[in-house]
C-alpha cells in the first residue's frame, strides 16, 4: 500500500512540474517573441594573431537569455577558431531587456552573428578621379613599424595642365553588413613574415562555403537535407548555376542533379542574399553535396557565358 500510495505522489508531482518545465523553455527570438533589445555591449577584442595575418571571419552564436536579461548560456554554432574564444568572452557580458509573456518573465533564445573584419585604409582621391567600387586592404613593407595605412587617387595630367582645387578626402564605399551582425573592426595589421592567404567571401549562412572573387553571403536559407530524399536514402550532388544581381538577388539559370534533390537546392539559393558593390551581373555556381543527413555547398565564380 505505501509503495502504491508512493508512485501516485511521484505521478502527480510529475504532472503538476511538467508545464512549469514546459513555460520555463527558453523561446525563440523571432517567431515565438520579438528579438530583446540589447541593454550592455562589450566590445570582442581583435585577436592579435588573426589580425597580423589579415584574417577575418563570422562567428555565430546561439544565446540564451534568462529572465534578468543576463547570457546564461553561449553555444557556438558556426567556429572560426582565432576568434571563437574573443566572440565568446564579450557575449557572456551582455545584456538584454527582460522579455514577458502575459507579464511573465521568460528566458529567450537567439542566434548572433558576429563578424571580425579589418578596418579600411583611408582615402583620399582628388577631383576627376573616379570612386573606388572595391578594394583591398593595402600592407606597409616589411619592417615599417605601426601599420598606419592610407592611400590617395590622383588623375594623370601632362606638366602644362594646372593642379585642380583641394577637394575634401573622400571615403571609399565600404562593404555592407547584415544588419543583424556584430561588426568588430580591427585596426590595420602589421606585415607578416609571409604573404597572407589570398581572401576569400565571408558566408554567414551555417554550411556555406565561398570561393575566391564570391562576393559575402549576408543571409538566406542554409542547405538542408529535403525530408523525402532522407526516407528515401538519396545521398548525391547538385550544381546549381545563378547570376547575382547589383542588389545581391539571386536568379537561377540552371540545375543539375538528383530529381528529389534539385527543389531544395535550387530553393535554397533563390532565399540567398550576397553583398555588392557593383553594377554588372556576376555569374556563380553552387555545388551542392547531400549525404545521409548531412548537407553543405560551395559557391565559385563561373565564367560569364
Amino acid at each position: 500500500m505505501r509503495l502504491a500510495w508512493g508512485c501516485l505522489t511521484f505521478l502527480i508531482a510529475a504532472s503538476l512540474a511538467s508545464p512549469a518545465a514546459a513555460q520555463d523553455a527558453p523561446k525563440l527570438a523571432g517567431s515565438e517573441v520579438k528579438p530583446p533589445k540589447r541593454t550592455k555591449f562589450v566590445q570582442p577584442e581583435y585577436p592579435p594573431e588573426a589580425r597580423s595575418l589579415g584574417v577575418r571571419g563570422i562567428v555565430i552564436l546561439d544565446i540564451v537569455i534568462d529572465v534578468e536579461g543576463r547570457v546564461a548560456s553561449v553555444e557556438v554554432v558556426r567556429s572560426v577558431p582565432p576568434f571563437d574564444e574573443a566572440a565568446v568572452a564579450a557575449v557572456r557580458q551582455w545584456e538584454y531587456e527582460v522579455t514577458r509573456v502575459d507579464g511573465r518573465p521568460v528566458p529567450v533564445r537567439l542566434s548572433v552573428p558576429i563578424t571580425f573584419a579589418l578596418r579600411r585604409p583611408d582615402l583620399e582621391r582628388e577631383q576627376g578621379a573616379p570612386t573606388l567600387r572595391q578594394r583591398s586592404v593595402p600592407r606597409p613593407p616589411e619592417g615599417a613599424g605601426p601599420a598606419e595605412t592610407s592611400a590617395t587617387v590622383s588623375t594623370a595630367r601632362s606638366p602644362d595642365t594646372p593642379s585642380p582645387s583641394p577637394e575634401p578626402e573622400v571615403e571609399a564605399e565600404a562593404a555592407g553588413q547584415a544588419p543583424e551582425e556584430e561588426v568588430i573592426a580591427s585596426p590595420m595589421p602589421r606585415t607578416p613574415s609571409s604573404a597572407p592567404p589570398a581572401q576569400v567571401g565571408l558566408s554567414s549562412v551555417k554550411g556555406v562555403s565561398l570561393g575566391l572573387g564570391v562576393p559575402d553571403l549576408v543571409g538566406g536559407r542554409r542547405p538542408v537535407v529535403p525530408p523525402l530524399a532522407r526516407m528515401a536514402a538519396v545521398s548525391g550532388g547538385v550544381e546549381v548555376s545563378f547570376s547575382v544581381d547589383a542588389a545581391g538577388q539571386t536568379r537561377i539559370k540552371s540545375v543539375e542533379g538528383p530529381e528529389l534533390l534539385k527543389t531544395a537546392a535550387e530553393q535554397t539559393v533563390e532565399s540567398w542574399s550576397f553583398s555588392r558593390l557593383s553594377a554588372h551581373r556576376l555569374f556563380l555556381v553552387a555545388g551542392f553535396t547531400y549525404l545521409g543527413d548531412e548537407a553543405s555547398a560551395a559557391v565559385a565564380l563561373q565564367e560569364q557565358p
